[in-house]
């Protein structure tokens, strides 16, 4: 893997721990172009200031709520159209990604 040039390497469940010195070493001997880290619960990165604010895309079910419900059919067809009618959690996914 080390040998490959990547374009991008995702970080699922970032927040669990994965800010160590030898997680840093292994991503270090990933070549690529971008990481996408993902994370439901971002909060340690958050108050760290880890991600610029620019590089912080936060989408809630409420905003997928109110894509579906806005959805301008002209776009075609709508991707929301297959969720579920239930009431809106207050769930946040907060998907930072930042340029290495």
């Amino acid at each position: 893997m080390a040998k490959l040039q990547w374009d991008l390497l995702v970080i699922d469940e970032a927040h669990e721990g994965v800010d160590t010195f030898k997680t840093d070493q292994a991503f270090s001997n990933i070549k690529r172009l971008f990481t996408l880290h993902l994370s439901g619960t971002p909060f340690k990165a958050l108050a760290n200031e880890k991600f610029p604010a620019e590089a912080i895309f936060n989408w809630t079910y409420a905003d997928e709520c109110k894509a579906k419900d806005e959805w301008d059919e002209e776009r075609g067809l709508n991707p929301y159209e297959e969720m579920r009618n239930s009431t809106c959690l207050p769930i946040e996914w907060v998907i930072l990604s930042w340029q290495r």
